[in-house]
């Protein structure tokens, strides 16, 4: 089968519209350097850069929990 009947094919059952979304779609290479609004992006995915808390009374209060693995060297803090 000759090359342009496979193109054809392919625009046929729509793959022309998957093409140019992939083409316009973020790349791995950017690693995030093509993400329009990085604050919005780490709301988004629950990985907030950063936040503010107002409490109405005076006292102590538990507000994160810090988990760091002895075979790591990466703290996870969850905040509450």
């Amino acid at each position: 089968m000759p090359f342009q009947a496979i193109l054809c094919i392919f625009i046929n059952v729509g793959l022309r519209e998957t093409i140019n979304r992939a083409a316009g779609a973020m790349q791995k290479s950017q690693n995030g350097g093509d993400i329009p609004d990085k604050t919005r992006f780490a709301r988004t995915i629950g990985a907030v850069t950063s936040t503010s808390v107002t409490f109405g009374d005076s006292g102590w209060f538990k507000i994160a929990t810090v988990f760091m693995p002895q075979a790591t060297s990466t703290a996870v803090i969850k905040l509450y």
